[in-house]
């Protein structure tokens, strides 16, 4: 049984995440420099402050497996659930949008977590295997195997 597991998105997920938030951030910046004033800077400022903001977070998302306890950081809050609350991990397939989102369900009916870090920023073959993988691993933590 692994002591803990710690699942992100992969290496070239994060970059190209990365890549998309610097085009975001330059075309901020050029509409600061294209000479807009009053009302629209403030606008461009709670924008600029928004789009840094989720950037972080969106970097951070992770599912974490510690001891009898799942954290799973996601982009707006970070839930913690013991491992006796969870019943077992499923996938939800999308077939029009050719994604697949993971959840963990709860015992007893209580809402299912949604773990954004097994999910795919950008689409590509072979990806649900991935996820199917990792959904396994947090099985064995789970059922302590």
């Amino acid at each position: 049984m692994a002591d803990e597991i710690v699942l992100r998105w992969s290496r070239w997920e994060r970059i190209a995440y990365i890549a998309f938030f610097a085009v975001w951030l330059a075309f901020v910046l050029l509409a600061f420099r294209s000479g807009l004033t009053g009302s629209d800077n403030v606008f461009l400022v709670l924008l600029l402050a928004f789009g840094a903001a989720s950037f972080v977070r969106m970097l951070g998302v992770s599912v974490q497996a510690r001891g009898d306890e799942l954290m799973v950081r996601n982009p707006l809050r970070t839930p913690r659930i013991p491992r006796s609350d969870i019943e077992r991990f499923s996938i939800a397939r999308f077939a029009r949008a050719g994604r697949a989102s993971a959840y963990a369900e709860r015992r007893g009916g209580g809402r299912d977590l949604r773990m954004v870090a097994l999910e795919q920023p950008l689409p590509r073959p072979g990806r649900e295997r991935e996820v199917e993988s990792k959904l396994d691993r947090l099985e064995a933590w789970r059922t302590g195997s």
